[in-house]
């Protein structure tokens, strides 16, 4: 069964389903269990079959908080116990390798014995090192270092969403109108230092060529047909493989100076991390090995002397025409004033250089 993407908050694919079975098929305790789902190819619904339960939270709570006092030792009781059937829910889900991604009251069920158990597995995401491309859920339960780079979400956003919905429980009302968190959170959000971080403008203007073959603006299917931008108008190509060494592309971000205007004395403190992320696919022709992606970040002093080096890869991506995605967390070395930001493109066979790069990430957390 292939389903169609009708938003956000619908199902996007099969591989939803499959997360919803193998977490809702299994009788967990704490987990609602999942019968079967069926699809009306006419009109796009999916009717999904499910244990009969007595209620939602975000309904529950309504009536409990008419009922007694907010400093009543029942709510007391309650907040404690769903907090732990809740956890022990997460916590399987883990063991899973999956993550659920739409925490909320919502889909905290309660049965008269007040056994709590966690539904709607639908969007849940597969795990991987913590982090999911993707987040699907409600605005309302973000993490406020989610709000402007939605692209990352992991265990703890999940344990942020259930915090968010204990407060909402036990105060019995939403803590903050979402509105109230994008407003008041999203300058807490570390800006993009790139420029150009998608290739949209032309001439791949903010870069540097310095490998013997030009990285390629590809604007869609340019050196494959199908392998398009993952966002915008454009990504970046590897090329046409002139010499068959690697083509590269740097960037030299200033951190003293840029948007952020960092102190020497704040990134000397040795607090802060260089959190860098990106997109990359590369060509499958069945026959030959891939061609690799990889970004390098180079830590420079005011003397432009080296600090320390970290790279991600050679990757190559398997997903035929998709992109995979990778982010990493680096600890800025005291002394640095710079950040060199390389893509490197690397042929392992063939003409071209077949591998492709999107959404270059680097913020400073």
């Amino acid at each position: 069964m292939t389903l169609e993407d009708h938003g956000n908050n619908n199902y996007s694919s099969e591989s939803d389903l499959k997360a919803m079975g193998a977490v809702g098929n299994d009788l967990h305790s704490h987990i609602g269990h999942f019968y079967a789902a069926l699809m009306d190819f006419i009109d796009g619904q999916l009717v999904i079959c499910m244990e009969a339960l007595e209620a939602s939270m975000d309904k529950f709570y309504a009536i409990l908080h008419s009922c007694v006092q907010p400093q009543s030792i029942l709510l007391d009781i309650l907040i404690r116990r769903l907090a732990k059937h809740i956890v022990l829910a997460l916590d399987y889900l883990k063991s899973k390798n999956i993550i659920h991604r739409d925490i909320k009251p919502q889909n905290m069920l309660i049965t008269r014995p007040a056994i709590f158990k966690l539904c709607d597995f639908g969007i849940c995401g597969t795990l991987k090192d913590s982090i999911s491309s993707t987040y699907l859920g409600s605005l309302r339960y973000l993490p406020p270092e989610r709000l402007g780079n939605t692209c990352s979400y992991g265990t703890r956003s999940d344990m942020w969403a259930l915090e968010m919905s204990l407060l909402e429980i036990s105060q019995g009302c939403i803590p903050l109108a979402c509105e109230s968190i994008l407003s008041s959170t999203t300058t807490m959000v570390p800006p993009n230092l790139l420029m150009n971080p998608g290739a949209e403008l032309s001439v791949l203007s903010d870069w540097t060529q310095t490998g013997s073959s030009s990285v390629l603006q590809d604007t869609g299917g340019l050196l494959n047909s199908g392998y398009n931008q993952r966002t915008g108008t454009a990504c970046f190509a590897g090329g046409y493989g002139s010499g068959g060494t690697p083509s590269i592309l740097f960037q030299n971000v200033n951190l003293i100076n840029g948007p952020q205007n960092f102190s020497t004395a704040q990134i000397d403190a040795g607090t802060l991390s260089a959190e860098v992320s990106f997109y990359y696919q590369t060509w499958y022709d069945y026959w030959l090995a891939y061609d690799d992606a990889q970004v390098t970040i180079t830590f420079r002093s005011a003397t432009n002397t080296i600090l320390g080096t970290q790279t991600a890869g050679p990757l190559d991506c398997t997903l035929h025409a998709n992109w995979c995605y990778n982010i990493n967390l680096y600890s800025i070395p005291s002394g640095t004033r710079s950040i060199d930001y390389t893509m490197t493109f690397i042929r392992n066979a063939g003409t071209n250089i077949d591998a492709y790069i999107d959404d270059n990430s680097l913020r400073v957390v």
